[in-house]
């Protein structure tokens, strides 16, 4: 785990069209009173969280970015950031290679503008960049992963259009749907969403373009169809298995949602 506070430096690799390195990572870092002016910026790319109330130039002036807002400054944008009368804090990526600035471009997070609700993604990321480039033999596919997957997590949860993100009740349902066993019943997923089986159907339709047992149903006829390529297992079996205790019922539902029953099925897949 990175240490807050912490803030470390690294060789620049070559800034060549398929490359990517990281110059220096910091999180958390204290700071004094006071603006950070660089006219030309640093000569690479600079992620930089604020996690205070700061001023800070982006596209359209200076602004008063609250805290957790994050910006994107490129090759040669200047930096003006930071606050005249009080302590802050900020975390910062500072990196560079040619699909580094490719990777910005394709994820649409865009730059010198402000990004909010990244904290955690941004945070999280900058941990796994920094264990992984402190290591001596440090992977830099790794590295390149790390830093992508960052990318769509920003976009993700802050940086995208999307202003209405997933509320956790309805993430907590779809989860017991992906890995919950048997039968589940609209009443009992709607308790998970701590809310009523009517309004938790419209929710989930809304949320994830399915209803909640329909949903549930495609899971297990999934699970059912992978199992059906296991010989040993009967179809009687796989169907008590996926929740289905009457294999009438479990097949009329297989042929509904694949076309073919679950005996047909096995065969075209062996």
């Amino acid at each position: 785990m990175i240490i807050e506070g912490i803030k470390c430096w690294f060789e620049r690799g070559a800034d060549t069209p398929g490359s990517f390195s990281v110059h220096g990572i910091g999180l958390r870092e204290p700071m004094s009173p006071g603006l950070i002016n660089r006219p030309q910026g640093t000569g690479d790319i600079l992620f930089m969280l604020f996690h205070h109330a700061v001023q800070a130039r982006s596209e359209t002036g200076m602004e008063t970015c609250a805290p957790g807002s994050l910006i994107i400054w490129d090759v040669g944008m200047s930096h003006y950031y930071g606050k005249e009368t009080d302590d802050w804090s900020h975390s910062w990526l500072h990196c560079g290679g040619g699909l580094a600035g490719q990777l910005i471009r394709e994820s649409g997070l865009g730059t010198n503008r402000l990004i909010m609700g990244c904290v955690e993604s941004f945070t999280a990321s900058l941990e796994r960049l920094h264990e992984e480039r402190v290591r001596p033999d440090f992977d830099g596919v790794i590295l390149r992963n790390h830093f992508e997957n960052m990318l769509r997590s920003m976009k993700r949860a802050g940086g995208s259009s999307q202003t209405d993100p997933v509320p956790e009740r309805l993430l907590r349902a779809k989860r017991r749907i992906e890995t919950g066993h048997g039968s589940l019943s609209l009443a009992e997923l709607a308790a998970e969403a701590c809310l009523s089986p009517s309004h938790f159907s419209a929710e989930y339709r809304r949320y994830f373009g399915i209803s909640p047992i329909k949903d549930a149903t495609r899971r297990r006829m999934l699970e059912a169809e992978h199992l059906l390529r296991d010989i040993n297992l009967s179809i009687s079996e796989i169907a008590t298995r996926v929740g289905y205790p009457d294999i009438f019922h479990f097949s009329k539902q297989f042929k509904r949602y694949y076309g073919e029953s679950p005996s047909q099925r096995r065969r075209s897949k062996l």
